[in-house]
């Protein structure tokens, strides 16, 4: 995608927690990817990830604490680290405490691999139901990282996956109160029970939701719409089918 981001407006969703959110209008339109107007912009960045850094008691992100993450990945320690935390499910469990600040970060790394590659999978997942039930995925976006990292093995830790999703005016089911009428309350809340529902009779089982999960879209006649957001925490779950005499399972999908 050959558009530049022209302005960005970030003021309405921060803090940012697992990934780093702004309202983007490109230079031009993007007619490949049919865009015309505002959209959003997610990035997994683990700098800028404060409500997660906060739940994994890391340290604040500072220029000195890249410095030493930028080193660990040129000497070549973070690529054997990755592994170690990939083959190991309980490896972090038992010495995350020990961890240097650079092995923290990479900690911090593998898990924003996993957030976008997950996220990405449910909106694959979801292709049929992306501007009905979920936000419409306009495109998978990197940005490359500011540092000395030029070789092609060592890149990807600096680089900084995202999504391009479809960008809805509208306000969380948090704020149902103040701008939606008392009557339209219940409708709105077994709304997004039957999204979740939906999602879920898909094989995706997400372990994040929240009223700040939701979107509601107003439109002119008055009647709301609504979007489920957020799924970087699911899971992929294989459906299994019993029969009096024959239990099997299928992979959801």
């Amino acid at each position: 995608m050959e558009s530049r981001v022209a302005d960005y407006n970030n003021a309405h969703l921060e803090p940012f927690t697992f990934s780093c959110a702004m309202v983007v209008l490109l230079d031009h339109h993007c007619q490949s990817l049919q865009l015309n107007g505002h959209t959003v912009l997610n990035l997994y960045d683990r700098r800028f990830a404060t409500g997660f850094r906060d739940d994994q008691k890391s340290s604040p992100w500072t220029p000195d604490i890249e410095q030493q993450y930028q080193q660990f990945v040129l000497k070549g320690d973070a690529s054997d680290f990755v592994v170690r935390l990939d083959n190991n499910d309980g490896f972090a469990e038992e010495e995350g405490d020990g961890f240097s600040i650079a092995q923290d970060e990479t900690y911090l790394y593998t898990w924003m691999r996993d957030f976008y590659e997950t996220e990405t999978e449910v909106y694959n997942t979801l292709r049929d139901s992306q501007g009905e039930h979920v936000l419409q995925l306009f495109a998978c976006v990197t940005f490359h990282g500011s540092s000395p990292m030029h070789e092609a093995s060592v890149n990807k830790y600096a680089d900084i996956p995202g999504i391009l999703l479809q960008y809805i005016d509208g306000f969380p089911l948090t704020d149902i109160a103040a701008y939606a009428p008392r009557e339209a309350w219940q409708p709105l809340c077994e709304q997004a029970i039957r999204i979740v529902h939906h999602i879920s009779d898909r094989g995706i089982l997400n372990e994040d939701v929240k009223t700040r999960s939701f979107i509601n879209q107003n439109n002119s006649e008055g009647k709301f719409k609504k979007f489920m957001l957020d799924f970087a925490l699911c899971n992929f779950l294989a459906k299994r089918l019993c029969l009096p005499s024959i239990c099997f399972v299928y992979k959801a999908g």
